[in-house]
């Protein structure tokens, strides 16, 4: 897909490497069956036909999961499968992914399956996502006018950790799993946490949800994704980011409409100087009524 950013720096690089003799290659293949992403599934499945090769089917997703789609819990995905030779290299996939992620690259794992036979895994794609340009000088000023940023992401917990120290957070993160005990020591995790990786999207509105109505606190929340619409509408103040879906524009009350975070510090500070204005001005009627 070209307006996924993964797919088109992969077909991107194919093209850079086959030059125009790439599309008579590309050509030769016939898709014939996807299955797109889902947050539970974690991996896409495409079928292609090839006069020659026959039948092939590639997958992408969590590396350890594209190993063994049976990692973390069976799902009831109709694609199930073991790469072969998974058991020799199962400690390899993590130690790459591990250090790949502490590193800050997020990580996809490639595996092909050629007609009938066994699957193999291909290798892992290392991602480099950093933050938007002003994403550490908005955090600072927001946090200096007394606003408290938490971060939630689908991505690993060590590239969590990585990107909230380079944008100037705290490290105190989480796995997403912490938030779906619904007890008293969840709520304090949340109000007190610096983030949560890891999530799937309910993780999302539910930590908006305990923020909203436990601690009774007023909640912004950015996003792009069809992910991140539910804990768009849960919040206050949903904002959606410049190059977000339909699904998030849909949601929110924001709409940026340039690239960056700083302008959502822009709205904080103009609201605040229209409240003071509006308080200054029922002050006075106020007082002249008296």
């Amino acid at each position: 897909k070209k307006e996924d950013p993964i797919d088109r720096s992969v077909t991107q690089h194919f093209e850079r490497v086959f030059g125009p003799a790439g599309a008579n290659i590309l050509a030769e293949y016939t898709k014939t069956r996807s299955v797109g992403f889902n947050p539970i599934y974690k991996r896409v499945v495409y079928e292609y036909t090839h006069p020659k090769l026959g039948k092939l089917t590639i997958a992408k997703g969590l590396p350890n999961k594209v190993l063994d789609t049976s990692d973390g819990g069976k799902d009831d995905a109709a694609d199930q499968w073991v790469v072969k030779d998974a058991a020799k290299l199962s400690a390899s996939v993590s130690k790459a992914d591990y250090d790949f992620s502490k590193a800050g690259y997020k990580t996809l794992g490639v595996v092909v399956k050629i007609n009938d036979e066994p699957w193999n895994y291909c290798g892992i794609l290392p991602m480099l996502d950093p933050p938007r340009h002003d994403t550490s000088a908005t955090i600072k000023n927001l946090v200096n006018a007394g606003i408290e940023v938490k971060m939630i992401t689908g991505d690993h917990l060590n590239i969590a950790k990585e990107t909230a120290r380079l944008i100037g957070m705290g490290v105190n993160i989480h796995p997403g799993e912490a938030t779906r005990e619904g007890t008293q020591d969840r709520n304090e995790l949340i109000k007190h946490a610096n983030g949560f990786a890891q999530v799937l999207p309910r993780d999302k509105r539910e930590v908006v949800l305990v923020l909203r109505n436990v601690f009774e606190q007023v909640i912004g929340m950015t996003g792009d994704g069809v992910n991140d619409a539910p804990a768009l509408s849960a919040a206050q103040c949903g904002i959606a980011v410049d190059d977000a879906t339909d699904a998030a524009k849909n949601a929110a009350a924001i709409i940026l409409t340039s690239p960056g975070l700083s302008a959502i510090y822009s709205a904080v500070v103009e609201s605040r100087r229209i409240f003071k204005k509006l308080k200054s001005y029922v002050t006075y009627r106020f007082g002249a009524t008296i």
